[in-house]
């Protein structure tokens, strides 16, 4: 199947790469059906979440491990229960990242993650109750001092 992309021009993808979101992403709840697209070859790079329902509505992902080695999102058994009870090594976490100039300004939102079963390809974005100090808008700068990351 073909799809135009908001970032990347036009790709081919077969349905079973397919993310599905039972509840859709927050402000987004009408679409369901999405392509995770990693935007360089590089292990490390950020993905892009692209609607395959709308061509315009694509996200910046990043891996919050390739910033914070130590991030440990403590899910819900709600959350775990929708997502089939998986074992923790077949969940994938995602962080969605706002792009802003300059880059260092851009923000990642810790605090809502974006959980994926491996195997079912179902997903969720789960908000993280506990105050575990995860915010909404965490600058990626803050990652670049500390010499976890690079801008």
């Amino acid at each position: 199947m073909k799809l135009h992309t908001k970032y990347c021009g036009e790709i081919s993808y077969e349905p079973h790469e397919l993310i599905t979101f039972p509840d859709g992403l927050f402000g987004f709840e009408t679409y369901h059906s999405y392509l995770l697209i990693r935007l360089e070859d590089d292990h490390g790079s950020p993905f892009c979440l692209q609607s395959v329902e709308e061509p315009d509505l694509a996200f910046i992902l990043v891996d919050p491990f390739q910033l914070m080695p130590e991030y440990a999102p403590d899910l819900s058994d709600e959350d775990c229960e929708r997502l089939g009870n998986p074992a923790v090594e077949d969940l994938a976490l995602y962080v969605t990242c706002v792009l802003r100039k300059p880059v260092s300004e851009s923000t990642v939102n810790l605090r809502c993650p974006i959980v994926v079963n491996i195997h079912t390809r179902t997903a969720f974005q789960v908000i993280l109750h506990s105050d575990n100090g995860y915010t909404f808008q965490k600058k990626l700068q803050d990652f670049a001092a500390k010499g976890d990351a690079s801008c």
